[in-house]
């Protein structure tokens, strides 16, 4: 429930065009953040797209699996990649 909650808000917030209110981007969790620090950095999109592309295991940033299915897909690293405007 909480993994879903996360999804459709961080969903939400790419659809509004991002949030605009800092208070409300550190109540949500950041897709493909790995550390939880609140920043997705480059490395951590770079383990997204090494997880999609086999070369990682999931296990190495569960964050990179956006909506939860147990992989990583193209549209989840589009997801990361815009989450770095507004997720910072």
């Amino acid at each position: 429930m909480k993994k879903t909650f996360a999804v459709v808000g961080i969903l939400a917030l790419l659809l509004a065009g991002g949030c605009g209110d800092d208070s409300v981007c550190s109540m949500t969790v950041c897709p493909g953040d790995c550390n939880g620090d609140g920043v997705i950095s480059e490395e951590e999109v770079d383990t997204a797209v090494a997880i999609m592309g086999g070369e990682l295991s999931l296990d190495e940033c569960q964050a990179a699996d956006v909506d939860g299915d147990g992989e990583v897909f193209g549209n989840e690293i589009s997801a990361i990649v815009e989450a770095t405007q507004w997720c910072r």
